[in-house]
């Protein structure tokens, strides 16, 4: 009886295994810093952000370099809006990989809300977080086809 258990867990193990997942994650971080605080290092939609791999994945070798479509910016604003950036469309020599990007800045929410509940009748003049992501700080996770 417990032989017959055995053997159907090792069978259904062997079964469900990771080498028949359809995508390989992929690891990455930014290759430069990705911000709105500064007109000068800021981007704009249609720009091209480059991202470095951090591990070995497929045909990807760690410190390859993917590049992707910045395709929408949102600005940060008054009451606690945060600045918001798209990246997607993501290419290694002309290979697509699967995934997007997605970074927010802080809202300010607690200061936000305090100034509320206190300053009821006053408008809120609290702008929202400008995005910052940094090399090695951060990183996301893309996926190759199979």
């Amino acid at each position: 009886m417990h032989k017959k258990i055995f053997i159907i867990a090792i069978a259904l193990l062997s079964f469900t295994g990771i080498s028949y997942a359809s995508d390989i994650p992929v690891k990455v971080t930014p290759n430069s810093i990705i911000t709105t605080a500064s007109r000068k290092s800021s981007i704009m939609e249609g720009d091209s952000v480059d991202f470095r791999v951090l591990e070995d994945a497929g045909y990807l070798k760690k410190g390859d370099i993917i590049t992707g479509l910045v395709t929408n910016i949102e600005d940060n604003g008054f009451n606690g809006k945060a600045a918001e950036i798209l990246i997607e469309n993501f290419q290694f020599k002309n290979k697509k990989l699967k995934g997007y990007v997605y970074l927010k800045g802080s809202s300010h929410k607690k200061l936000a809300e305090f100034t509320e509940y206190n300053l009821s009748e006053a408008p809120s003049f609290i702008r929202g977080g400008e995005v910052i992501a940094r090399p090695d700080e951060c990183d996301f996770i893309l996926y190759l086809e199979n």
